[in-house]
């Protein structure tokens, strides 16, 4: 698992994000290097030279993927309200 800290980012209402974990698959590369995709965010991908540097380039990558989640939302739906709820 992977934890991503978006505390400092405000969702789409303006209130401010709760830590998020996801669950990552980290697959080495024959060449050298791991491959890290994100369990649940279709697209999201990154790699590094180590497990350390992947693991930090996906959740950057993480934090790119959900701004651009938000951004979408934003100008497809500008009067949304966003609700948490608890399935």
């Amino acid at each position: 698992m992977v934890r991503c800290n978006n505390a400092l980012k405000p969702n789409i209402s303006g209130a401010q994000n709760t830590i998020m974990k996801y669950t990552v698959i980290l697959d080495p590369d024959e060449r050298g290097g791991y491959t890290v995709t994100v369990h649940g965010l279709p697209g999201c991908i990154s790699e590094g030279k180590t497990k350390e540097d992947a693991l930090a380039n996906i959740k950057d990558a993480i934090g790119l993927y959900e701004e651009m989640l938000d951004k979408d939302l934003k100008k497809k739906s500008p009067n949304a309200t966003e609700i948490e709820i608890e399935v």
